[in-house]
């Protein structure tokens, strides 16, 4: 069709997702919680090399977080096809807050953690990363929900242009808070951030309605699928084991090379 003054070219609304309130709350509760985690990641970077000393301390932060959320991620995705997907981000939402807050405590009262008694901080980090991997696919899941197919799109473009915000400002915020106010103010933004998100789930106003059929369906048969169907996609199989491979820490070291590399302020005369 020629794109005639009878028939004009089709413009399509950027804004148009935008537009839906409970896509608004998701994409908020999406970017705050990014930027709390990323913030929260760099302070426990720092905080736990004070502590130790020891690059090492800094790799099993990494460790801490990663074996977990990779253990149950397919357990995690199995429950976002058959729970609430609403009640599943509000729970582990509020696993996100609690682990912030469980930071802020331990750094209130350092009786519990501090210099060679950093497996408290572990512990969190650990219980976080399980939280947050229940959380990811029932965003993920909720956000195709709310929002009709033909601004799926749009849906999706929005959500990975917040996370790439987010992943920028988070660890820049959370080296400003911990190097300027300590890691007990920087851990209460962090908390504070999370409450935000937590809220923006709560006030989702969609109510899910799925088919029987996947809802009773067993875990090893959504599996068969998941794979069935990642085998006869070549693309987006090699783009998701991009996206695993990638989805690393890499503000960890930056303790062990500022301590190494920045020059030394002078001591002052007195």
């Amino acid at each position: 069709m020629s794109n005639t003054p009878e028939n004009p070219p089709l413009r399509r609304d950027a804004y148009a997702a935008l537009r839906i309130p409970d896509f608004r709350r998701i994409l908020i509760s999406h970017a705050t919680s990014t930027v709390a985690r990323e913030g929260q990641m760099v302070v426990v970077g720092w905080q736990v090399y004070e502590h130790t000393r020891d690059p090492l301390s800094l790799g099993l932060i990494g460790l801490a977080e990663a074996l977990p959320f990779i253990a149950v991620a397919l357990l995690a995705g199995h429950a976002a096809d058959r729970a609430n997907r609403r009640l599943l981000a509000v729970f582990g939402n509020l696993g996100m807050l609690l682990s912030a807050a469980a930071l802020l405590l331990f750094t209130m009262f350092p009786g519990v953690a501090g210099p060679g008694r950093v497996w408290p901080i572990y512990l969190i980090i650990s219980l976080s990363a399980v939280a947050r991997s229940f959380t990811r696919p029932a965003m993920t899941a909720l956000s195709a929900d709310v929002v009709p197919r033909e601004l799926y799109a749009s849906s999706i473009a929005w959500r990975s242009s917040s996370w790439q915000f987010a992943a920028v400002v988070g660890p820049a915020l959370g080296g400003l808070l911990y190097g300027f106010a300590g890691a007990a103010a920087a851990y209460a933004v962090v908390t504070a951030m999370f409450a935000v998100a937590l809220v923006s789930i709560i006030l989702i106003t969609y109510v899910e309605t799925r088919a029987p059929e996947v809802s009773e369906m067993t875990i090893g048969e959504s599996l068969q699928i998941g794979l069935r169907f990642l085998w006869k996609q070549p693309i987006v199989l090699g783009a998701m084991s991009l996206d695993l491979t990638g989805d690393g820490e890499c503000s960890g070291p930056v303790p062990r090379v500022s301590a190494c590399c920045a020059p030394r302020r002078p001591s002052a005369p007195w």
